[in-house]
This record gives structure tokens, sequence and C-alpha cells, in this order.
């Protein structure tokens, strides 16, 4: 127990959230669009959070979901959810297409289609700043894919995370 404790403390101390060592608890934020509240399954939303808190633990960095109306001093992740169409934010595998359509071919067509489900823009601000550090898009096709990319931006030793250059379609 006291050596997890160690552990855990030791961590804090080197993790550091866009170059910047974290002190304090990383709050986040959550927000959806209109669409989003609207016609989608928000179970997964806390699923997400979840998923992020737990990223976070692995890091050495406490997390907790910032109560709606409240305000929220740096550091933390502003997370605005403006896609959300993966049942619960888990996407459908190719097992359970295939099972579904019963052609393997299909159920490839049905991954390939479901790609960009969820779609998440986070903001993140380092302690003490009241300005962004960075602000990125997430894509991906459920919520576990869109934590575990957000989780690796973020926490980090570079200040600025450069994005990859897109690939030129036309040039292959």
């Amino acid at each position: 127990m006291v050596g997890a404790l160690v552990a855990v403390a030791c961590g804090a101390g080197s993790t550091k959230l866009l170059g910047s060592p974290v002190q304090s608890p990383v709050g986040l934020v959550i927000k959806a669009s209109p669409q989003v509240v609207a016609h989608s399954d928000l179970r997964g939303l806390r699923d997400m959070a979840d998923d992020l808190i737990e990223g976070m633990k692995e890091k050495g960095v406490a997390g907790y979901v910032v109560e709606e109306g409240r305000p929220m001093p740096p550091p933390r992740l502003e997370l605005f959810v403006s896609r959300w169409d993966a049942l619960g934010g888990k996407r459908m595998s190719s097992s359970t297409a295939t099972s579904a359509f019963g052609l393997g071919l299909i159920g490839s067509a049905v991954q390939a289609v479901h790609a960009h489900d969820v779609r998440v823009e986070c903001t993140v601000f380092r302690e003490n700043e009241h300005t962004p550090a960075d602000h990125h898009i997430f894509e991906a096709e459920d919520a576990n894919a869109v934590s575990s990319a957000i989780i690796h931006r973020v926490f980090t030793d570079q200040r600025v995370v450069e994005d990859r250059a897109p690939i030129d379609r036309a040039a292959h």
C-alpha cells in the first residue's frame, strides 16, 4: 500500500501537462452539442470521462469531472463533444457486424463507415495559465480511442505538440 502511494506521488511530480509540471488534480469539463444531447446515447460520455481519469491515474495524476456551472481553475481539459454516433460511445466490432450481417465484407464496410463516429474537441489549460496551451480535434471510432489519444497527446514533456502533416492523397 505504501509502495503504491509512493509510486503515485513520484509519478505526479514527473508527469507533465504539455511540458508543465502537474501539481494539482486536473479537472475535466465536458460539454456536448445540442445535436449530441438530443440524438445520442450519452451513457458513453461517462465511460469516456472514466477512461480519461483512469489514464491520468496511470500517469500519476489525479483527475475529476467538474460539475456543470462551477468555475474551474487550471489545470483542466475542456472537452466539447460535437459528434457521438457510436452506441454508448462504443463502435460495432467486425465480429459483431459479421454476426449481424452474415458476411465479413459487410462487417468491414460497417467499420469503415463508423471510423469517425466520435468527435471531441479538447482544449488544454496548464496550471497557473488562463490561455489555452493546446486545442485539438480528436475523431475516432469510439470513445476509448479518443480517450487514449487525448492522454497520449496532452501528458507529455513537450510544450507544443505538432500535428502530423496531412497525407497528400493525390501523390499516392
